[in-house]
């Protein structure tokens, strides 16, 4: 049996391209005891994957060039060599971009039918995990603190949005930054944040958002970095937090960024700056589930996917990689293949 498979053709520089990736036939090997075959269906697009095709092993290993590109994903068994799965059954897990895979079993997890697939990998799958963890985990977000702002920068993609959400549960005023009219509107309007600033024609970024945060900000949590980075830490309240999660303004940069030197005010304002990724937090992630899911069958939490259809191409990950990136998306960003 064979299946096409994406490969890295090169690392980008710069933006991501087309002729950064390309696509191979590779046969499949017979099953070894405690394998699972699955036909990929689901692929989730992130930011954090272009830092992995730069090559760079940070807390991951960094994709190389002529081997497969792999994210998060749901599928359904073919064959099995493991007892605990059946063919039919939908499994999630991490996987090659690719039609046809081969995973180790104890690497799955076998969804109930009541989760969807788009949940899977929204909600319950690492952008929900991330919201969740970063804000109750790092942020130490506490129960409706009278008056307490949470700025959030990247607030209309996948885990910037459920960030907003659960704070707005949990009594916070939520402030986010976006890049767009329609994103600012979809944000207020129908998920209820207080504020929203398109920093595109905001004008002065700075003042746009000491503005939309007149008693300050408690919690700052930065998807962007780069100036939005620099203009919140000024403004964050004595004993704030920044809760860092990702670095878009830098993720194709060629030569690293340099800002201004602020630890002045992480000092004199006993500011607290953490990084953190999810499975910091493997042992919690059932009961985070259990919330979230909870969460979102009550009706508290809102579930906005970009679905992009590729109708059994395969290249269509890539293509839909591309445009989450440029900032082609509303909320999570999935590739459905089958």
């Amino acid at each position: 049996m064979s299946r096409q498979v994406v490969l890295l053709a090169s690392h980008p520089v710069g933006e991501p391209k087309d002729s950064d990736f390309r696509i191979d036939t590779q046969e499949l090997a017979e099953l070894a005891d405690g394998q699972v075959r699955v036909e990929g269906q689901y692929f989730s697009v992130d930011p954090y994957l272009r830092g992995k095709m730069s090559g760079r092993t940070t807390y991951h290993a960094g994709f190389q060039v002529n081997a497969p590109v792999a994210s998060f994903g749901v599928g359904s068994v073919i064959e099995s060599k493991h007892p605990n799965y059946s063919v039919g059954d939908r499994v999630a897990g991490e996987y090659d971009w690719a039609d046809k895979f081969d995973v180790d079993g104890a690497k799955l997890h076998k969804l109930v039918p009541q989760v969807s697939a788009e949940t899977a990998l929204s909600i319950v799958g690492i952008t929900g995990l991330t919201a969740y963890f970063g804000l109750f985990e790092v942020g130490r977000l506490q129960e409706k603190p009278e008056g307490s702002t949470v700025l959030i920068s990247g607030a209309a993609g996948a885990t910037g949005n459920v960030v907003g959400q659960i704070a707005k549960i949990k009594g916070y005023r939520v402030v986010g930054i976006a890049g767009s009219d329609d994103k600012t509107s979809w944000l207020k309007n129908d998920l209820g944040f207080d504020e929203v600033i398109n920093y595109k024609t905001a004008g002065n970024l700075f003042e746009a958002i000491k503005a939309a945060c007149p008693n300050g900000i408690d919690l700052y949590w930065d998807n962007v970095g780069g100036e939005t980075y620099d203009h919140a830490l000024q403004l964050l309240n004595r004993f704030g937090v920044v809760v860092a999660c990702g670095a878009i303004s830098s993720y194709n940069a060629v030569e690293t960024e340099l800002g201004p030197r602020l630890n002045w005010l992480i000092i004199t304002k006993s500011l607290r700056v953490q990084g953190f990724i999810v499975m910091d937090f493997a042992a919690k992630i059932p009961e985070a589930s259990g919330v979230l899911l909870g969460w979102l069958a009550e009706g508290k939490l809102k579930q906005q996917i970009q679905l992009y259809n590729s109708e059994g191409d395969i290249f269509g990950i890539p293509k839909a990689f591309i445009k989450m990136l440029s900032g082609d998306n509303l909320g999570k960003s999935i590739v459905k293949i089958k």
